[in-house]
């Protein structure tokens, strides 16, 4: 199971977690980094190289801008809860990066109250991770199994809220900008 999508997605659970308990969250040694029988982020076999699901999910988190979580009224996740989201400031407090983590068989909505924010957003990043399920995964003849896409979005406007769907198991990332 470690090197199946469902397992990249409890990644990405267990470190919106961490984030979620504040302070400073850095990467530590995940198992090993490399061929560990995809207890790994990056597989080398001899005849060439790829990321795993959890070195998919670690790539996305470990390049995210998000720096200080925001607390969402009302709204207390469990690392077990299999949807999630997350809101969280850069560090300039210039961009919001918003997380919808969709573990379930479901297509489910996250709408963002952004009301009490005096931004007005008018740029979106959106990347998306997607496996066709929990046991994609991916290998040397699939390295693309996990798809990851990026969107870029001019001229959005956010209003009061902000809602986004994710498909069954998906994990987006939205920046959005001024």
């Amino acid at each position: 199971m470690f090197s199946k999508w469902h397992y990249g997605m409890n990644v990405l659970k267990n470190l919106l977690a961490f984030q979620r308990r504040g302070g400073e969250v850095l990467f530590v040694n995940f198992n090993n980094l490399a061929n560990t029988h995809s207890q790994s982020a990056i597989e080398t076999p001899k005849e060439g190289v790829y990321l795993t699901a959890s070195g998919i999910a670690l790539e996305l988190l470990s390049r995210s801008q998000a720096a200080r979580v925001l607390k969402i009224d009302d709204y207390l996740p469990k690392v077990a809860d299999e949807f999630q989201v997350q809101a969280a400031w850069d560090n300039q407090r210039r961009k919001l990066v918003l997380y919808v983590c969709n573990r379930t068989f479901e297509r489910q909505n996250a709408t963002f109250d952004l009301s009490a924010l005096s931004e007005a957003f008018t740029k979106a990043q959106i990347t998306t991770l997607a496996g066709e399920g929990p046991l994609a995964m991916n290998t040397l003849k699939n390295p693309n199994a996990i798809k990851r896409s990026v969107k870029n979005v001019e001229k959005l406007k956010t209003g009061d809220h902000y809602t986004i769907a994710a498909d069954p198991y998906t994990f987006i990332q939205i920046v959005l900008e001024e």
